[in-house]
């Protein structure tokens, strides 16, 4: 199979994993945000696919949702702009080339399989939450307070989009990483 059919076939799956992770939720009471299991595909994206097409994977969610599909956790549209978990949504977009790039430069996917090698491509991995605590809770604080007229501390925009989803997130990271690293060696030798 050729590379770029693979590479499409592979970030539309990655398209359509992200939209089903957002349908697999736990709401938090009192908090916007739910628990999904998005970051896990957006890393395992990540693994899979290079940089640009890890980007392409994120960005047809991105506008599959924003053209009024029903794809993102609670609904579409173009009015979803204004909800305070659209940053996070964004910030798919921006972390999953990023650890693409990283994992590639650092040559984690090339290393030989085993704990080394989960660790430091968790290690990468962290880069995703980075990326995502920081696109994503400010947009909050900013949606919450400004689009929504309703107040809400910059601690409660924190603990609501960064602390409460740390140790889920950690545990989706060590996971996505260890399938992901097992899913490159197949992929890749597959279409060598």
């Amino acid at each position: 199979m050729k590379t770029n059919t693979r590479n499409i076939i592979l970030a539309a799956m990655f398209a359509a994993l992200t939209c089903a992770g957002a349908f697999i939720k736990i709401p938090i009471p009192g908090y916007p945000v739910p628990f999904t299991l998005q970051t896990f595909f957006v890393i395992g994206a990540s693994f899979l696919l290079p940089p640009l097409w890890a980007f392409a994977s994120q960005a047809v969610y991105l506008t599959l949702g924003l053209i009024g599909l029903p794809v993102f956790a609670n609904g579409g549209g173009l009015g979803y702009v204004f909800q305070p978990s659209f940053g996070f949504l964004v910030s798919f977009a921006v972390s999953a080339p990023a650890l693409s790039a990283l994992l590639r430069k650092t040559k984690v996917l090339f290393m030989k399989p085993g704990f080394k090698r989960l660790l430091l491509a968790s290690a990468c991995s962290l880069l995703t939450l980075v990326i995502i605590y920081g696109i994503g809770v400010p947009y909050m604080y900013l949606a919450i307070n400004v689009f929504l007229s309703k107040s809400f501390s910059v601690w409660d925009a924190v603990y609501g989009g960064c602390i409460l989803f740390l140790p889920f997130d950690i545990i989706k990271i060590v996971l996505a990483s260890y399938i992901g690293t097992l899913l490159y060696s197949r992929v890749e030798r597959s279409t060598v």
